[in-house]
């Protein structure tokens, strides 16, 4: 019988260990393989906006797909190995050599690794074809992804795991091979040893850890707001860069000493099994022997826990938070211009695209037809040079001298924003309700109000004051350079006398974001004021007048195919043409970046879930011979079968949900981070609670995996007690 074959034999009798190994491979390998579909298949699609960015995207979750897979795939192997270890020893004492013992490691590696290649790509090819449909209903997709085979993606994928399992049956080879038979047959006992913990390693751990949570809470977040005040220190830039892989480090390190020397120091005189003295001293020695041989790991694992539940947090965050401001900032369903104000070629292409959305099922389509007169209102009085002196000399407008304002009817204002509540009821309450006003009576509204923090106080919104009488310039100044403007054209421009009788703020705008307006602020009057004013613009500066017609219909999420076989150059916009600004497309392709980043986590974390119960099943049953032993000489000195349960127990809680929950606190002190920077920008609708927002989401995340990890563990802990106990002796039959 040759040793391969022995070897072999012997796999057989750890057949589950072997069996989880290959099945985190194959997982690995399925994902990298599905998601090279998804990204060719994007990358192909003629009618995606943006299409490189998410092939990017897919790219980059491909990379960490694969540096999961390596760690995991590396770190099972070398259970494994540590698990073989006394047969090694035991056959390098019968003759075998040190290159003999190489090459069984090496073909050991090697015949794993092509069941799992050959196993993940053969799921691969069989759920293609489901992936891809469910790929294009989670990203919204507004055509179906077609099923292709594409030898060159197996290739690929054959290829880049073939490296990873060559590279990692080489180090693991070589490792066995510097080993003499002797340690080998030593290595499983060396590490039951237990060692006095250092409580100077669990202090340094500690102030390591509330280091990096302090730095992450607290100071990385107050050097970029910083950073954002002074934009011209570049280096505060650099220090918060820098920052991040301290934190890290220091996160790491800390977690390895707080696991390896803190827990164990805490452990040695609290968790103890119930019993005799022969019982807690055995409980003792076994669980500080497994958290100091799983410390690294265990640090690693909870780095990674961290990552997914952290990355899932902030991307369903953000993503929650930019659709939101994509309604905000877009409420008008579809929005159709014209650059020469051609109100008869609006009103053909909204009958148009009407017309065809009501015949596929989106009906009712209401049509409102609006038009705003853009002015502007000076802060300062005219003079001989007209507008000069309220040009920047370096381009552009003095802000504090003259202020952009979007004057509309009062009815029309009514009309619209009831049309977006009934399209939007989301919405309801942002646009502040208008009073009836009189003639030369006026009120103003802050879109995206930025100075919110500050209030109505700030010196940039006090000449909006209750009671002020301004005069509103009806010409649209911020098209040309201050220098242009001559004084005779202000004295034939028209101008209009108001006094503002209230005023509001508000999140979003009424209008959509792209129609390219630069004035923020919405001045109402009455029907028959606009109206004047408006005649005598046309009269003076045509361009001075923006017409749109808006269309709003129930079910908008939904209309994306129908949009884009009607608009099929979106998002092109062609000067001389018509210009359709299509809200389904727009909320369509946010959800799409976003998607994308939470689809490819999800694969991530369903590895991660592989992998976990994989990490489970090895720390419970990777000494089964030793713990054999253990348990038949506790039963020789008196143990019941629950007291041996109770070792197990509290050994697998320890051993699992330590990492859990330090991967947990890692978490919630990055989410602080995050959310703590997200919140110093002025780009979000702050009525939107991202605090509770995200942590209501880690709570559930938190509490999944909590329940998953548990009812796991709880499953493979009573199964595996129950061998042990079998194994021990004939009096065990009642388990």
């Amino acid at each position: 019988m040759s040793w391969r074959v022995l070897w072999r034999r012997l796999m057989f009798r750890n057949f589950r260990a072997y069996a989880g190994y290959v099945l985190i491979f194959s997982v690995a390998v399925t994902i990298f393989y599905l998601f090279q579909t998804l990204s060719t298949g994007l990358g192909s699609a003629s009618a995606i906006q943006r299409r490189d960015y998410l092939t990017d995207v897919i790219g980059v979750m491909r990379g960490i797909v694969f540096v999961f897979a390596l760690f995991f795939v590396a770190y099972f192997h070398r259970l494994l190995l540590l698990g073989e270890s006394r047969a090694l020893g035991l056959l390098g004492t019968f003759g075998m050599s040190r290159h003999t013992r190489r090459g069984l490691v090496l073909w050991e590696s090697i015949l794993l690794g092509t069941a799992g290649l050959t196993l993940g790509l053969a799921l691969g090819l069989l759920l293609e074809p489901l992936f891809l449909l469910a790929a294009g209903v989670f990203l919204r997709l507004p055509w179906r992804l077609a099923y292709e085979f594409r030898p060159q993606l197996l290739l690929l994928t054959a290829l880049a795991f073939a490296v990873l399992v060559l590279l990692e049956g080489g180090i693991s080879a070589e490792l066995a091979v510097r080993r003499w038979p002797r340690q080998l047959l030593s290595a499983s006992r060396a590490v039951e040893e237990v060692r006095q913990p250092s409580r100077v390693r669990a202090i340094l751990g500690l102030i390591l850890l509330a280091a990096a949570y302090l730095l992450a809470a607290v100071i990385h977040p107050r050097i970029l707001e910083r950073y954002t005040e002074e934009q011209a220190e570049v280096g505060w830039l650099g220090l918060w860069l820098l920052l991040t892989p301290i934190i890290l480090l220091l996160t790491l390190l800390g977690s390895y000493w707080l696991l390896a020397e803190g827990l164990r120091l805490l452990l040695r005189h609290r968790l103890v099994a119930p019993g005799s003295r022969a019982e807690s001293l055995l409980a003792r020695a076994r669980l500080g022997a497994r958290l100091r041989a799983h410390a690294g790991s265990g640090a690693i694992i909870a780095g990674l826990l961290a990552f997914v539940v952290t990355d899932t947090c902030m991307l369903i965050g953000v993503q929650a938070q930019v659709l939101r401001s994509t309604l905000l900032l877009n409420p008008v369903v579809v929005q159709i211009t014209h650059p020469e104000n051609d109100e008869a070629a609006i009103d053909a292409e909204a009958q148009r695209i009407a017309s065809s959305l009501s015949e596929a099922g989106f009906g009712p389509v209401q049509a409102v037809r609006l038009r705003l007169v853009l002015g502007a209102t000076p802060l300062l009085p005219f003079d001989e040079d007209g507008l000069a002196h309220f040009g920047h000399p370096r381009g552009g407008w003095y802000t504090d001298r003259i202020k952009g304002v979007n004057i509309i009817a009062h009815s029309a204002y009514t009309h619209l924003i009831g049309a977006i509540e009934v399209a939007h009821p989301s919405l309801t309450g942002i646009f502040p309700a208008v009073p009836e006003l009189q003639p030369g009576q006026a009120f103003a509204i802050r879109t995206r109000f930025e100075e919110e923090r500050r209030g109505w106080n700030d010196p940039a919104v006090q000449w909006l004051s209750v009671g002020r009488t301004f005069n509103v310039l009806g010409y649209d100044v911020f098209r040309v350079a201050p220098e242009e403007v001559t004084p005779d054209e202000l004295a034939r421009a028209p101008l209009l006398e108001v006094t503002l009788v209230g005023r509001a703020s508000t999140a979003g705008l009424p209008t959509n974001m792209a129609a390219g307006f630069v004035n923020q602020t919405f001045l109402v009057v009455d029907d028959a004021t606009f109206s004047a004013l408006e005649t005598s613009v046309r009269e003076f500066d045509p361009e001075s007048i923006y017409s749109f017609t808006g269309l709003f219909y129930p079910r908008w999420r939904d209309s994306q195919a129908v949009l884009m076989r009607l608009l099929p150059d979106y998002p092109v916009r062609m000067t001389s043409e018509l210009n359709v600004q299509p809200l389904p497309l727009i909320y369509a392709e946010q959800y799409r970046e976003f998607g994308v980043l939470l689809f490819t986590l999800s694969a991530i974390a369903l590895l991660f879930l592989f992998a976990s119960g994989a990490v489970i099943h090895f720390k419970v049953s990777e000494r089964l011979e030793s713990d054999v032993r253990q348990v038949t000489a506790l039963r020789r000195v008196g143990a019941t079968k629950w007291h041996v349960r109770g070792i197990f127990v509290r050994e697998a809680a320890v051993l699992l949900l330590a990492p859990f929950l330090l991967g947990m606190v890692h978490s919630a002190v990055a989410l602080i981070d995050w959310v703590s920077m997200l919140d110093m920008e002025a780009v979000f609708d702050r009525n939107f609670d991202i605090w509770g927002f995200t942590y209501r989401t880690f709570l559930g995340m938190a509490l999944g995996i909590g329940l998953v990890v548990a009812v796991y563990g709880g499953a493979v802990i009573y199964r595996y007690a129950g061998r042990i106990w079998d194994r021990s002796g004939p009096a065990a039959r009642g388990w």
